[in-house]
């Protein structure tokens, strides 16, 4: 992988915008069952008090509805790791495999990438990686892929926003930069542009997890 063939529009737009057609909801219809003309419906036992039988049934139900909708409201923290890097998400998310990236993790609503550039491969356009810095690396990326952003520096983090249009969608990113002992790294953060209010600060959160 080159640093200066980087593009991306098109690694994440392009992955992005397949991912997003998974969150599709399939509706499905439910068939309900009738009696034709000629059959006769079963007959009803009568009770002479319905309301044990009433309790009996909905009880289970509002129990379990209630145990599952808790269960599924509190995800817990998950810690993934790939090729000397880690991150603390939530186990809502799951890995998902990307040719263009060193790791990808999918939830329901947001995205994160992560992408590894040994230090190696800047020595091969004549880059000496040991003396880039964090500004330089992130400088680097957004000039090579014609984004146009402000870096940010604060929260211990070094980071800019940017957003694409892709497969009708806003998206916006959070993309920050991290320097280890062999390589840089790029982890970006991704959900669609009306949810990034509302995701921005847990994806803060989750970059100060970030260990290479």
């Amino acid at each position: 992988m080159n640093i200066l063939g980087i593009v991306l529009s098109a690694l994440i737009g392009g992955a992005a915008g397949g991912l997003y057609s998974l969150i599709r909801i399939r509706i499905n219809k439910a068939k309900t069952k009738k009696f034709s003309d000629s059959q006769e419906a079963p007959p009803v036992q009568k009770r002479s008090n319905p309301l044990p039988f009433i309790l009996a049934v909905l009880l289970p139900i509002i129990l379990f509805n209630a145990i599952f909708s808790g269960i599924q409201s509190k995800p817990t923290e998950k810690t993934f790791t790939k090729e000397g890097f880690s991150i603390t998400l939530t186990s809502n998310f799951t890995e998902k495999d990307v040719v263009s990236q060193t790791a990808y993790y999918q939830s329901s609503s947001s995205y994160v990438f992560a992408l590894k550039e040994e230090f190696s491969l800047f020595e091969s356009v004549g880059i000496n990686a040991a003396d880039y810095t964090l500004d330089d690396y992130a400088k680097l990326v957004m000039e090579n892929n014609s984004v146009a952003a402000a870096l940010d520096k604060k929260d211990g983090l070094t980071s800019f926003i940017y957003e694409k249009h892709v497969n009708g969608k806003d998206i916006t990113y959070l993309a920050t930069v991290h320097k280890g002992a062999d390589a840089f790294w790029l982890i970006q953060f991704a959900c669609e542009t009306k949810d990034f209010g509302n995701f921005q600060n847990q994806f803060i959160k989750w970059a100060k997890t970030v260990k290479v």
